[in-house]
């Protein structure tokens, strides 16, 4: 009782765990400062080093490797809640929620590497595939947010370079490869042709912002086609990778006026929709997998029959309950479709074309379930 008592005079601690992957921390990142700035909770960072990652991959389900924790800085006191983006993350939480002797709340975000009944809240977008469960928040959009120092930077350096262009600004943001999706050529001169007839409907200015996944070739044909097509260089521009300082990706998110995204990342999508700002998505093929005969075998069938009956509305059925008891079991790994996460923007009209928009702000979907993941910590907090 007197823990609790002290808990509820202070703000209550998260450790943001920082693993390898840059994408998977930013959303830790996005959601443990979110948590902050409503009050109640005092964020931290805290970076998972390299012997710690290579413990937690090495032995996930024995005692944790202490020597190796406190090295990353994790040691008492536990904070009362950890958030976690990915696998190894994942374990790495387990084991502080263990040694609070349960005590610390642990939020998961993104790939699981323990039974779903072990974690308090498991937040998660849609592409994951992951089996429904009570303890279960299915987010609309990946958490992402805005440094406003960093945006400020770039505004300066970039808004000045880019006044003479035609209003209004096409923001186009490409990707690349990206199991199981791949970003052939002919995508590229899908998506040049495609950027050439919104420019052409829309009218103003293309503003091209590459990752670092984009290939070659892809690049090669987008600058060559908007070079030799109407308005020359004088009506896009293009931001490579790596890119310039400052990057000019904050800049461009505040300054275009919508957005054309590939579909290959859900952050990037996320990125465009939170701007408040009409997304379109161009799509790249996505393959089944529907082989008994492939490399993932049986499984991944009955898998990919779920979720094509779920973007159906269909009810489930005996095989698709089979299906969710394996991936619950974590027997079954489920693989990453994008056409699950785009079916629920699609549904919630969060995207729609360019020329017929979505109706509903990624933004204010996005506070509204900040503020119900924060009422669900709060609560788990009290228990």
């Amino acid at each position: 009782m007197r823990e609790s008592s002290e808990t509820a005079k202070r703000a209550a601690r998260i450790w943001l765990l920082q693993g390898k992957l840059t994408g998977d921390n930013a959303q830790v990142l996005a959601l443990g400062q979110s948590l902050q700035e409503m009050g109640g909770f005092d964020a931290q960072a805290r970076p998972i080093d390299a012997d710690l990652r290579e413990a937690a991959k090495r032995q996930p389900h024995r005692a944790p490797d202490l020597a190796a924790m406190a090295k990353s800085g994790l040691e008492p006191p536990w904070p009362e809640v950890i958030i976690a983006c990915g696998s190894t993350p994942c374990i790495v939480a387990q084991w502080i929620k263990r040694l609070s002797g349960g005590r610390s709340v642990h939020v998961q975000l993104g790939r699981l590497a323990a039974r779903p009944e072990q974690i308090d809240l498991i937040l998660e977008t849609a592409q994951y595939g992951v089996a429904p469960t009570a303890n279960m928040i299915t987010l609309t959009l990946p958490i992402v947010r805005r440094d406003a120092a960093r945006q400020t930077d770039s505004i300066a350096a970039w808004a000045p370079q880019l006044a003479e262009l035609p209003r209004p600004w096409l923001g186009v943001l490409v990707g690349g490869p990206s199991s199981p999706i791949a970003f052939a050529a002919e995508d590229g001169s899908r998506l040049l042709r495609r950027m050439i007839e919104l420019r052409r409907d829309l009218g103003g200015s293309l503003l091209i912002a590459y990752g670092p996944r984009t290939p070659n070739p892809v690049r090669e044909i987008l600058e060559l086609g908007l070079s030799n097509g109407p308005g020359g260089d004088d009506e896009h521009r293009i931001f490579g990778w790596p890119p310039q300082e400052p990057n000019p990706y904050p800049a461009l998110l505040e300054l275009a006026d919508r957005f054309l995204v590939t579909c290959d990342s859900a952050n990037m999508i996320a990125d465009a929709c939170v701007t408040g700002k009409p997304v379109e998505v161009f799509m790249l093929a996505i393959p089944e997998y529907l082989s008994r005969f492939s490399s993932r075998g049986l499984g991944v069938s009955i898998d990919t029959r779920r979720r094509k009956r779920q973007r159906q509305g269909l009810a489930a059925d005996g095989l698709d309950r089979l299906r969710d008891a394996l991936v619950t079991r974590r027997w079954l790994t489920p693989y990453r479709d994008m056409r699950d996460f785009l079916h629920i923007l699609e549904t919630k009209r969060v995207i729609g074309t360019l020329t017929e928009a979505a109706s509903v702000s990624g933004r204010a979907v996005q506070e509204q379930e900040i503020a119900m993941v924060r009422q669900r910590i709060a609560a788990l907090i009290g228990q």
